[in-house]
């Protein structure tokens, strides 16, 4: 009599699957104790708990002081990689993590992926022989931080479809060309990252403008067929004509813009700012854009001869920008007056 087990790991890996997708924390704790029945099981579940690794070196915790993650513990480190090695052949998307504290006092290195740990960390990378997707993540510190060239040449030899990275990294300039990937993250986005982009020139490219005036201007490039832009609209300096999509109609673009403030008080004249600036950041007629304001500025780009609703909030409208203010000047008054509630009884 045919077992279960006797399944091909497809097919199990579809029924499993199924149970994995309805998302609930209870069905993916099941897989996880699924994985410990029995050998056979152990090595079907791990294409799905493994197949997305984050590697941690270490990483920021909120409201903590003093977290173990935060802290460059190489005993430890070196025992998540053992692990990482363990599951090579599951995993298909790597996150590597290493967004380290500055401090003057913390012990370990003050830089993200730092030089002297490349060699170690490469002994267990490339032991990863299936990955479609790599990213890395570092700290948004001050100082740049130079990305490893052999890190790099790692990623040549890999051939991810998908490529990130996110924090303040510079890269040589005599970059080998990494064939093969089809979307790529650089945020952000600035002198010292830009060459990247335009050696790479993947299809489909997200990027991200930070406080700052190192930034450079985006030329959509030959096989560019969808853009998505973040900034800081307030705190970045951006310079005029930022974005001239004019010659490539068939672009899909869509950008994001945060107007991000201390105090709910301070978000009319924010507002007012960021939307009399945006016309400026482009060479494009905005009239063919969909502007909507929700959670900050987002602009979507559609074909000539769209025909549906394109909304322009970023017009100046002085009717709705008075019914703010007045809001916000009554909300503050409610606050104050329970306040004083508050205060006598």
């Amino acid at each position: 009599m045919a077992r279960i087990l006797d399944l091909s790991t497809e097919v199990l890996l579809m029924i499993i699957k199924d149970v994995e997708d309805e998302g609930s924390r209870q069905r993916k704790a099941a897989v996880s104790r699924l994985s410990l029945v029995c050998k056979r099981l152990n090595d079907v579940c791990g294409h799905i708990l493994f197949r997305s690794y984050p590697l941690v070196l270490r990483k920021k915790v909120r409201n903590s002081a003093n977290s173990p993650l935060e802290l460059w513990n190489v005993k430890v480190i070196r025992s998540r990689l053992r692990h990482l090695r363990s599951k090579a052949p599951f995993v298909r998307v790597l996150r590597l993590i290493d967004d380290v504290y500055r401090s003057s006092t913390s012990d370990g290195p003050q830089v993200s992926f730092p030089p002297e740990f490349v060699p170690k960390l490469l002994e267990s990378l490339k032991t990863l022989e299936r990955v479609v997707s790599v990213e890395f993540y570092g700290s948004y510190a001050e100082e740049s931080v130079p990305f490893a060239a052999a890190l790099w040449d790692w990623l040549a030899t890999v051939r991810p479809t998908t490529l990130a990275f996110e924090g303040i990294f510079t890269f040589p300039k005599d970059l080998q060309q990494i064939d093969g990937v089809e979307e790529l993250t650089m945020k952000p986005y600035k002198e010292g990252t830009s060459h990247v982009v335009e050696l790479l020139r993947a299809p489909t490219l997200h990027l991200r403008y930070i406080s700052g005036d190192t930034h450079v201007k985006l030329v959509p490039y030959a096989g560019l067929k969808s853009l998505e832009v973040t900034a800081d609209i307030l705190r970045a300096k951006l310079p005029p004509r930022l974005s001239d999509f004019t010659q490539v109609p068939e672009l899909e673009v869509k950008m994001k813009f945060f107007f991000d403030v201390d105090f709910t008080f301070h978000r009319p004249a924010a507002w007012n700012q960021a939307s009399r600036q945006l016309p400026t950041l482009f060479v494009d007629d905005l009239a063919s854009w969909d502007v909507r304001r929700y959670d900050g500025l987002t602009l979507k780009r559609y074909p000539p001869g769209f025909e549906g609703e394109l909304r322009q909030d970023h017009l100046p409208n002085e009717e709705k920008e008075k019914e703010e203010q007045e809001e916000i000047a009554r909300h503050y008054q409610r606050r104050a007056e329970q306040a004083r509630w508050l205060w006598r009884y």
